[in-house]
């Protein structure tokens, strides 16, 4: 799987790629001036704010989680490679060839520690925990920049989404080891995609974030459910956060970290439509754009009433298959996107 640069996607749920012609075409439909400005609150791999930022668009991306902070900095900001100067050597290929070490990682997350945890080989663990802690050492020396640091942790976790012993989320391992997971991880220099102009990279509340940026299009890809993506992809982040200045506790048989500050309002019935009737309310754009399917715990009735009591509503919808990996009941083998592309009124 691949967009148009030639990407490889993470398997991740609720990953647009196979949507983004239906995106892309409703949203090229809406009258917009010359390059116009395009938000994803909710940025998650990427995906579609690298798309938008092949059309030409000037990109915005936010995302809560510091993996996915990683990956827009690197398939989004970054419009050429880094130079790494301070370094004068190919991070890349020195990353690779560097001994393996048995650390936090290896310990935690693969066999080689006591609880037996089998996200990834040990040999492969061996090599992440020596990848990451060079990255920290570096940026820790000043001798990368926090830019070249994202790049190098997106490397790093392109790596692992091709080795990883996981069905789909960091959720659990699987309980036999999968062909992939027992292919030596390897680093890659991550595609970039060429542009120009200034593309903005947060990782603040998408909520708090709503109310301080300006666009021609505010899009909206929130949780659908009750699966806190924090709890999902824990490993990716605690990966992209380090574990230099504290050892995140590993708890129970998955090794999950404690994400009581990561959890969304929009994984709960109760928050979840006051959340975005605030994002909504707050939004300086023309358009807000809300991604949501026909399983989702917002009803489409609420979603319809809050966007049209905020100004002209249209609504396009989408039939697919539905991922693999969560088709639990063979009855339900597809499901409905649907794109509520409200034109805000003027205050």
């Amino acid at each position: 799987m691949g967009d148009k640069d030639g990407a490889t996607e993470m398997r991740y749920y609720g990953g647009k790629e196979k949507l983004l012609g239906f995106i892309e075409s409703e949203i090229f439909k809406l009258n917009l001036r010359a390059k116009p400005t395009f938000c994803d609150l909710f940025s998650g791999t990427a995906v579609v704010g690298r798309r938008f930022k092949q059309a030409g668009f000037r990109v915005i991306a936010n995302d809560y989680l510091t993996f996915a902070k990683c990956l827009a900095t690197t398939r989004i900001g970054l419009n050429d490679r880094p130079t790494f100067a301070s370094l004068n050597l190919d991070p890349i290929t020195f990353l690779n060839e560097i001994p393996s070490i048995s650390g936090f990682f290896s310990s935690t997350y693969s066999p080689e520690g006591v609880d037996k945890r089998q996200y990834f080989s040990v040999e492969n663990a061996q090599r992440i925990d020596a990848i990451r802690t060079q990255i920290h050492e570096w940026r820790n020396f000043s001798l990368i920049s926090e830019c070249e640091s994202d790049y190098l942790v997106a490397a790093t976790l392109e790596a692992m989404n091709k080795t990883s012993n996981v069905s789909g989320t960091y959720s659990a391992y699987l309980k036999t080891w999968d062909p992939r997971a027992l292919k030596p991880l390897s680093l890659e220099n991550p595609i970039i995609t060429p542009g120009m102009g200034d593309h903005q990279i947060y990782s603040k509340d998408a909520v708090e974030l709503a109310g301080q940026v300006v666009c021609d299009i505010l899009y909206l890809d929130p949780p659908y459910n009750s699966r806190q993506y924090s709890s999902n992809y824990f490993l990716l982040d605690v990966v992209a956060r380090g574990w230099f200045d504290a050892l995140p506790v590993a708890r129970g048989i998955t090794g999950m970290r404690d994400n009581t500050n990561l959890r969304s309002d929009f994984c709960s019935k109760k928050s979840a439509l006051p959340a975005l009737e605030q994002i909504i309310t707050k939004a300086d754009a023309r358009y807000v754009v809300l991604s949501y399917n026909n399983e989702g715990i917002i009803p489409h009735d609420e979603i319809v009433k809050l966007m049209s009591a905020n100004g002209d509503l249209a609504v396009a919808q989408f039939t697919h298959r539905r991922y693999k990996a969560i088709n639990h009941d063979p009855s339900k083998r597809n499901t409905t996107e649907f794109l509520f592309i409200l034109e805000k009124r003027s205050n």
